[in-house]
């Protein structure tokens, strides 16, 4: 077959050669037409109509593409779709079916194809395949759009449809690896997506039991008989997930620098990490004289999930180590602790902990007193201090950057993850707030700038006075900023105190979340069991029974707005507020000791509590 174009004679392939060099010009017009010539001499070829609607949709012809996407589909024979199988459900189910390779030639045209066409989606039965194909499960979920950020119904039909289905197939062929990596796809691009505990227990809820089930059934072919060991002082193995310093990780270092300090060693700590392996994070606990363990040292690919479990497992009963400590993320903690890894396993729960794992034998959390009542039960918490909140040598590098934005009056700024910054309410109340004053930016973070936050500035036509900054040094930034704005409603949580300790006014947000790991939590819990010596020094540095007390913690999002309202206009308000921030970090959070302190406790009482239930039983 061949087409002419002015003087040449074409073959297919010649012109899908000319449709690329137009491609990479951007000349989609003159694309567009070499490949309508080529469908007028075979009308139903699938490889020109997908490019076709390719093109189409670049330039903005949703309609007409989808029209094309479709027909393309009809007539692709790796599909064999028959007629009566023209439907989204039926193309999700070939997709399943198809060879890994298949799926990555097609890729950009099948998901272009899925985000045309999603909302008609209608699965009556789940999809699954074949167990082990972590790479086919990774380019499905990337043609799925899974995540989007746009569509959240749409990622509940994928999540629930197509990943839990697959992740419970894989528990029963008890291909353990493959359901464990699972359960670490849905946590990073489904359950961080939204940012609040009742998104976090609705999808937990979904699979947990069936992980814990699955984790018991692996303990009878792994029979290690655990005693907890007696010899003081108890080893102690800290899990975590990567090297990362994030805020859970930089809490347990600051904790470990306190031990470091102790006379008297109350638990000698080891450090376990299930991926990657980083020489600086390495480093920083050598330093504490703290062994660190990689399991991707112990496997041969760092996908044998279940390998590395069982290794840990033999370990801790060889090492002689009393404890895990499962720090923060519950990705794989209902598997492990349901294989009974370790005689006492503890659960750190620095961010959401309203899930139930039977086989996890105490809780930590964090908080401003050692107990908190968390729900209706009493909660064993560790307190944060740190002598390093604010940094003054950087204050020279503050300041040429705040000349960066001179032009403008006022300086807002919310520092945290790009997902946790993600709530609609919060950044209209935000955008509302630039409109109402342009003399005020905001800086804001992550490790993307998310199309769904940009879209709600681009509405309110507030964009000119946003700055995506990045992952960036919050302590830094902490003292470029004039007003903390909080993100609700998760909270953010070493990044507020930063700001504070830099004498920052802060606005933040009364909800479930911030009463359990945020500073509204910290406030009410001194407020309620703390000494009276501290009660009443927060009332002074707050002036809480003042007519204008200085603590601006919302209990709702036009409050919110009128407390950052007040900052913005009063700038004798945002410094009076600035210094009683940097007194309240003084006086309750700059002891680096508190937290291990508080672990020390806990951990003799926890050991102890274990001890007996082990005598008795």
């Amino acid at each position: 077959m061949t087409i002419t174009k002015r003087t040449q004679t074409l073959s297919l392939h010649q012109a899908h050669q000319l449709v690329a060099q137009y491609y990479k010009k951007n000349d989609f017009r003159a694309a567009e037409n070499i490949l309508k010539q080529s469908l007028k001499f075979k009308p139903n070829e699938p490889v020109t109509l997908y490019k076709l609607a390719h093109i189409q949709l670049r330039q903005g012809l949703h309609s007409i593409a989808l029209k094309n996407y479709t027909k393309a589909i009809q007539f692709d024979t790796s599909l064999r779709l028959s007629n009566s199988q023209q439907n989204l459900s039926h193309f999700l189910k070939k997709l399943v079916d198809l060879p890994t390779e298949a799926l990555l030639a097609k890729q950009l045209y099948f998901s272009e194809y899925i985000r045309l066409s999603h909302t008609h989606i209608d699965l009556k039965e789940p999809i699954v395949f074949k167990s082990g194909m972590h790479k086919k499960l990774s380019v499905l979920t990337n043609i799925l759009g899974f995540p989007s950020e746009f569509n959240h119904i749409w990622n509940t039909t994928v999540f629930e449809n197509i990943i839990v289905p697959q992740l419970k197939y894989a528990l029963q062929q008890q291909d353990y690896d493959f359901a464990l990596y699972i359960e670490i796809q849905i946590y990073i691009q489904y359950v961080k997506s939204i940012e609040n505990a009742a998104h976090f227990k609705a999808c937990y809820e979904q699979f947990l039991s069936d992980m814990c089930e699955a984790g018991k059934e692996a303990a009878v072919s792994q029979n290690i008989p655990f005693c907890l060991p007696t010899h003081s002082p108890p080893k102690i193995i800290f899990f975590l997930h990567n090297p990362s310093l994030l805020a859970h990780t930089e809490v347990l270092l600051n904790m470990l620098e306190g031990w470091a300090k102790l006379d008297e060693k109350s638990f000698i700590p080891e450090i376990v990490v299930l991926y990657q392996k980083k020489q600086r994070f390495l480093d920083m606990f050598v330093e504490l004289g703290i062994s660190v363990k990689y399991l991707d040292d112990v496997t041969e690919t760092p996908s044998a999930l279940y390998q590395k479990l069982q290794y840990l497992k033999q370990y801790i009963y060889q090492q002689k180590i009393a404890a895990v400590v499962w720090v923060s993320l519950p990705t794989l903690m209902g598997f492990a602790y349901s294989m009974r890894i370790a005689p006492v396993q503890i659960w750190w729960a620095m961010k959401y902990d309203n899930i139930e794992v039977d086989a996890v034998d105490a809780r930590l959390g964090l908080g401003r007193v050692r107990y908190k009542d968390i729900r209706g039960e009493q909660w064993r918490t560790i307190r944060i201090g740190k002598k390093d909140w604010f940094d003054p040598s950087k204050q020279r590098e503050a300041e040429k950057i705040r000349s960066q934005y001179n032009n403008f009056d006022i300086v807002l700024g919310c520092f945290g993850r790009d997902e946790k910054l993600d709530n609609p309410e919060f950044i209209k109340l935000v955008a509302t707030l630039l409109q109402q004053h342009p003399q005020a930016v905001f800086l804001w973070t992550g490790n993307k700038q998310r199309k769904t936050i940009q879209a709600i500035f681009d509405e309110y036509e507030v964009s000119h006075q946003c700055v995506f900054i990045g992952w960036v040094d919050t302590q830094l930034y902490a003292q470029v900023i004039d007003i903390f704005v909080d993100s609700f409603p998760y909270p953010c949580g070493l990044t507020l105190k930063q700001a504070m300790a830099a004498q920052k006014a802060v606005v933040h947000y009364h909800s479930d979340e911030s009463l359990i790991r945020g500073l509204a939590g910290n406030i009410t819990d001194i407020l309620q069991v703390d000494s009276e010596e501290n009660k009443q020094y927060l009332r002074d540095i707050f002036q809480l029974e003042a007519a204008q007390p200085l603590y601006f913690c919302a209990t709702n999002s036009a409050e919110y707005f009128d407390y950052a309202n007040k900052l913005i206009t009063d700038k004798a308000l945002r410094e009076t507020s600035g210094q009683a921030n940097k007194k309240y970090i003084d006086w309750f959070q700059q002891n680096p000791m508190t937290a291990v302190q508080d672990f020390s406790y806990h951990l003799e009482n926890i050991l102890k509590e274990q001890q007996e239930k082990q005598v008795t039983n």
